[in-house]
């Protein structure tokens, strides 16, 4: 039997993004204002970790100079489209400032060990990209920031489907979710006939399900009391500390969950300690 002890990862390794391709499972971390840019670690069973490689080049120009600290490379998003690895992430410039200066960027291997494509620059809302495929359709979320006089500076979650040769948006960008309360790190899972939408909050990790289908028909905006329902409704299930249902997560700051071939789902998040 295989025993986990956490942490899995040990030392430097924030915002993790968890994918499986294969027999492998993958887990992307910030590096900020740091070098080598956003290092990959790899797994056979979750429990064991090995370091393989980091996404060279991540840095546009190879420089993150003028970046300030705790700048730099946030968030990064691994996916996987079946012949390819991508990785989305955002180059922040400003820290502690009224005004975000940031920057979004993919990135493409057909090997997690590379060699990686050039970045190239995307049209974004804010930081916290994540990338999701289907049927050959490509699609970004990431947190909205809004500047403007009397908005709210963290306006809520936003989907725009990209062209995948070009990554030009398409259409309209759509508000899927907004609350009073900071929500941050989209991940969008396909599970059960339901679109899973996973946040992180200041003070809680919760997930709610997308009733609305993202086919050919397109997708209408969402709101919090339209189409939107608590996953808690869609896929009920025990709580463990280990072994979690997205609808039931517990106090974390940043978690993307992850299915094994087992009815239960695993969640990665970052911890802290004082």
């Amino acid at each position: 039997m295989t025993v986990l002890r956490n942490p899995v990862i040990r030392g430097f390794a924030p915002d993790p993004s968890l994918i499986r391709v294969g027999d492998w499972y993958y887990v992307a971390t910030s590096s900020f204002e740091w070098f080598p840019t956003i290092p990959i670690h790899r797994s056979r069973d979750l429990a064991h970790w090995e370091y393989t490689g980091h996404v060279q080049g991540a840095a546009p120009g190879g420089t993150l100079a003028g970046v300030p600290d705790s700048g730099g490379i946030w968030a990064p998003s691994l996916s996987w489209d079946g012949k390819r690895f991508w990785v989305v992430y955002t180059v922040v410039r400003s820290v502690g400032t009224p005004y975000f200066d940031q920057d979004t960027y993919v990135t493409t291997a057909s090997e997690v060990t590379g060699p990686w494509a050039p970045p190239r620059r995307i049209a974004s809302h804010g930081f916290d990209p994540a990338l999701f495929h289907e049927d050959g359709r490509l699609w970004l979320l990431n947190l909205q920031n809004d500047h403007r006089p009397g908005a709210a500076r963290f306006a809520g979650i936003v989907l725009t489907e990209l062209d995948r040769g070009t990554l030009a948006p398409l259409g309209v960008t759509h508000l899927l979710v907004q609350d009073e309360r900071l929500i941050e790190g989209p991940k969008l899972l396909l599970h059960g006939g339901w679109y899973h939408l996973v946040l992180a909050e200041v003070t809680r990790s919760r997930a709610v399900g997308l009733h609305d289908h993202l086919g050919a028909t397109g997708m209408e905006p969402v709101s919090s009391t339209a189409s939107v329902r608590p996953a808690a409704a869609v896929s009920p299930g025990p709580t463990h500390s280990t072994t979690v249902h997205c609808s039931r997560l517990a106090t974390t700051r940043r978690c993307r969950c992850r299915r094994r071939d087992t009815p239960s789902w695993w969640r990665r998040r970052t911890a802290s300690g004082f």
